[in-house]
């Protein structure tokens, strides 16, 4: 019995050893699985997971306006209209009193720009005078002014009393260029030195005449002066 016993326990020891190991190896061969499976296949899975997104929350709604109440309209003023018109009688005064005077305005003294209340008529002006068409133009000596008296109109009195000095002129200039009067308006002191410069420049001057705005030619008038002195 011992024997057998012994012989029993030696082969349910060996088999239980065997199955331990065997049980051992399958262990370790899942473990080993699991461990490849693990460190494989479900380490890649990690590594491409699906990024975490954030969503913000809806915005709240918008507030809604305030209502504007419209204002209460204003009261109309309301317009009375006298039920009697105004009678206007012809012959009656509307304004003045039975006694009173009015005094008549000559219309041919009504002065337009002056600006008080008795009469004038403020803030108008006089009326614009228009601009000239052409610039009016004094008469203008033609030719040589010193050809108009020479040494030989000196007067012979003149020349023997040893008469000098300054005869001024002023001329009156047709609407043709001529000379149509001589006017001495300073005097050499000498008459005959001034009357033979009046008579001389009367008879010898040319003028281009004057001209007035519209460019017409027109009279004029022209000074000048002549200088008496004997030389030798």
């Amino acid at each position: 019995m011992r024997l057998v016993e012994g012989r029993l326990g030696g082969k349910l020891g060996g088999r239980l050893g065997t199955a331990a190991a065997v049980t051992a190896l399958h262990v370790g061969i899942g473990m080993a699985l699991l461990s490849t499976f693990a460190g494989g296949v479900i380490a890649e899975t990690v590594r491409d997971a699906l990024p975490t997104m954030w969503f913000a929350p809806p915005a709240p709604p918008p507030k809604p306006l305030p209502t504007l109440e419209p204002k209460a309209a204003r009261d109309k003023q309301e317009i009375k209209v006298p039920d009697k018109g105004i009678d206007l009688d012809a012959g009656k005064d509307l304004f003045l009193g039975a006694n009173d005077k009015v005094t008549p305005v000559d219309p041919g003294t009504l002065t337009i720009g002056g600006g008080d209340l008795g009469g004038d008529v403020g803030g108008l002006g006089p009326t614009p005078t228009p601009s000239p068409m052409f610039t009016p133009k004094a008469a203008r000596p033609r030719g040589d002014a010193g050809l108009w008296i020479t040494r030989n109109d000196y007067p012979t009195r003149a020349i023997r009393e040893n008469w000098e000095g300054l005869t001024r002129l002023r001329l009156g200039i047709g609407a043709d260029g001529r000379v149509t009067g001589c006017e001495v308006i300073g005097s050499s002191g000498h008459d005959e030195l001034d009357r033979a410069a009046c008579a001389k420049v009367s008879a010898r001057a040319r003028f281009d005449p004057a001209t007035d705005k519209d460019g017409a030619k027109t009279a004029g008038s022209f000074t000048t002066a002549i200088r008496w002195q004997i030389t030798d």
